[in-house]
């Protein structure tokens, strides 16, 4: 039988690997709606149920954790774990509203490369969550895979707002994509921030219990 950090009679780790699962599905969702554009309303919808379910899992959580007199591994941990998937998982959503409120035309590409990365970096998190209950506890490649989709991230971050404010002559509806665009670049970088954070706390959480 394998070591788990958790034990049997209170599955946080099927729970997280579950919460995990369903972030990852939105990203992909989301990464879908930038490069393969379709009904977005169909698509939103789908995120909204996996948020939805998403947070009814969070709640469980949170509920099993008040119940649990002694805990597998820190209680802050397990909280600090839960608060930042359903964070991303938030940020998601809101990606995806914003892209059916705003979003005319073609999807820039800096939208495009930053919704693939975001995915990258959740598909790593979900491989690293799935290792907290198995004896393979290297975490090398998929922390320098997330490592690595971040710094990609910037970069093109960096290049879709430099291009984007450049100094020229607007006009009205130009304008109006600009500050569209810009709030959707918020909200995926703040999705790919609180992805890099949630990859540390597992990090951290792999240390400790080592």
């Amino acid at each position: 039988m394998g070591f788990s950090l958790f034990p049997k009679t209170v599955k946080f780790e099927e729970m997280f690997i579950d919460l995990i699962g369903k972030i990852r599905a939105a990203a992909l969702v989301l990464r879908d709606m930038c490069n393969q554009p379709g009904d977005l309303r169909e698509q939103i919808i789908q995120i909204m149920d996996l948020e939805n379910e998403g947070s009814n899992l969070s709640q469980d959580i949170s509920r099993q954790l008040a119940a649990t007199f002694i805990t597998p591994i820190d209680r802050e941990d397990i909280h600090e774990l839960n608060k930042a998937m359903m964070k991303v998982l938030t940020l998601i959503k809101q990606v995806s509203l914003r892209m059916g409120e705003y979003s005319q035309g073609d999807v820039p590409k800096g939208a495009r490369a930053l919704t693939r990365h975001l995915f990258d970096m959740l598909d790593q998190a979900a491989i690293m969550m799935a290792k907290l209950g198995k004896k393979q506890r290297n975490l090398e490649a998929e922390l320098e895979a997330i490592e690595e989709a971040k710094r990609e991230a910037d970069l093109v971050l960096m290049e879709a707002l430099t291009a984007m404010y450049s100094p020229r002559e607007l006009g009205s509806q130009e304008l109006l994509t600009i500050i569209r665009w810009s709030r959707i670049y918020d909200r995926l970088e703040r999705a790919i921030n609180r992805s890099e954070t949630l990859a540390e706390l597992l990090e951290g959480v792999f240390v400790k219990n080592a």
